[in-house]
């Protein structure tokens, strides 16, 4: 503990690591929070934050920013509440308290990861540790943590103790902090006849020194969840049928038949069945952005392809994210009319898929049908289907396929293929 700002350097030099904790802010403890911090950047000693409150009060907010400016912390602890505000994720906050929201902690904890490029701990009843891409899950612990204040201060301390131990791996050194600090709890709180905060606290700073790793080991429910950037995932942008057969349960089926994972945004719901579409309603367009960044904080996408997108607006908004986010190759279906003639695809929205989502096409497959509607020109010879290739191209796709299962005079179906060079 210091508060003089000039012995920032020495202390950090005889340091393996320091924990920077805001619970109480005057300004010299400000300055002595940046001088530390400073001084361990320079020095490259691992830093672990403890944002207390930041959610809820914009004077902490403000400090935590200009702390920020400093460097990134290797290792960040906090509440949902607190972790939140670095995920950018709205979340009611009151005080310390980890107040409540809509979002899955887990997801809050890998953005908040992926946006600092840093590693999170967010404790709760079930705490969850992440560097972004890699999640661990630790639910021992007990209740009586929520009414002890002070108990995240604890674990703070102790995660820079193990970040000191583990300073090239501030992942694992989360893990093993929140594993001792949670098995250590808990194990006190249930040899308690009477657990209360008061009489809780003495004990748990006895037991946890002289905890055992083994004992921790032996008691920890730890779960690593699976790491999915690590496994091949594509997305399917297109309406719901609910008959099952087309749209994005067909996508989906066919995606994971190829042993990749789908993901879905679901652009239109239909009511559609093997005789027919009988209604459909476009989703909100801002439920599709929604859609679009929460998988963007979760997922590495690899390839990408859409089906029904409605109207020129929800055009005009997947182009917008997929400009925005990395999805990988896209593939575009340019869906506009059912085998059984219902229209998905508004007029007007023509023009916009052939300036906002023709350019972005890794692969472009439409019917004959569709490509005439495209291009302009009627189809009827394998010269038509050629020079209307040609034409998709110039308008930006890089590859063809143009399906001719719709041509009246031919016995079997061929389709027409023109790569990208030719």
């Amino acid at each position: 503990m210091s508060n003089a700002p000039e012995e920032a350097e020495g202390i950090v030099t005889i340091a393996q690591a320091i924990t920077i904790n805001i619970g109480s802010l005057w300004t010299p403890q400000i300055q002595e929070m940046m001088a530390l911090m400073t001084a361990a950047y320079q020095q490259q000693k691992p830093v672990v934050l403890d944002p207390v409150a930041v959610g809820s009060l914009a004077y902490r907010q403000q400090i935590i920013d200009q702390l920020l400016t400093l460097g990134t912390p290797t290792l960040i602890r906090g509440n949902a509440g607190e972790i939140a505000y670095f995920a950018g994720i709205d979340w009611q906050v009151n005080g310390i308290d980890a107040g409540h929201g809509n979002s899955d902690p887990v997801i809050i904890a890998k953005a908040a990861a992926n946006r600092l490029h840093t590693t999170i701990l967010l404790t709760g009843p079930t705490d969850i540790i992440t560097d972004g891409q890699r999640v661990t899950l630790i639910s021992n612990g007990t209740s009586i943590f929520q009414t002890h204040v002070g108990s995240g201060d604890m674990l703070s301390g102790l995660c820079g103790a193990f970040v000191a131990v583990h300073p090239a791996d501030p992942y694992q050194a989360a893990i093993e902090a929140a594993a001792t600090f949670a098995v250590a709890g808990e194990l006190v709180a249930t040899a308690m006849e009477t657990p209360l905060p008061g009489t809780f606290y003495p004990q748990l700073i006895d037991y946890l020194f002289h905890i055992t790793p083994a004992k921790v080991a032996n008691t920890v429910q730890l779960m690593r969840c699976l790491l999915m950037n690590e496994f091949p995932q594509a997305l399917t942008i297109a309406g719901s049928d609910s008959g099952g057969g087309a749209g994005m349960q067909a996508d989906i089926k066919t995606i994971q038949e190829r042993h990749v994972f789908a993901t879905n945004v679901v652009v239109a719901i239909t009511a559609q069945n093997t005789l027919g579409v009988q209604a459909s309603l476009p989703l909100p367009l801002s439920l599709i952005n929604q859609q679009f960044a929460s998988l963007a904080t979760d997922f590495k996408i690899r390839a990408c392809k859409t089906g029904m997108l409605a109207d020129a607006e929800h055009v005009t908004t997947v182009a917008e994210n997929l400009r925005h986010y990395d999805c990988g190759p896209l593939t575009l279906d340019p869906v506009m009319i059912t085998k059984g003639g219902a229209q998905l695809l508004a007029d007007d929205a023509i023009d916009t898929l052939r300036t906002e989502l023709l350019p972005l096409a890794t692969v472009l497959t439409p019917n004959l049908p569709e490509t005439e509607v495209l291009t302009g020109s009627r189809i009827k010879t394998t010269a038509d289907f050629k020079q209307a290739a040609h034409q998709l191209q110039q308008m930006g796709a890089k590859n063809i396929i143009i399906k001719g299962g719709h041509l009246d005079h031919q016995s079997q179906a061929a389709d027409y293929v023109l790569y990208a060079d030719g």
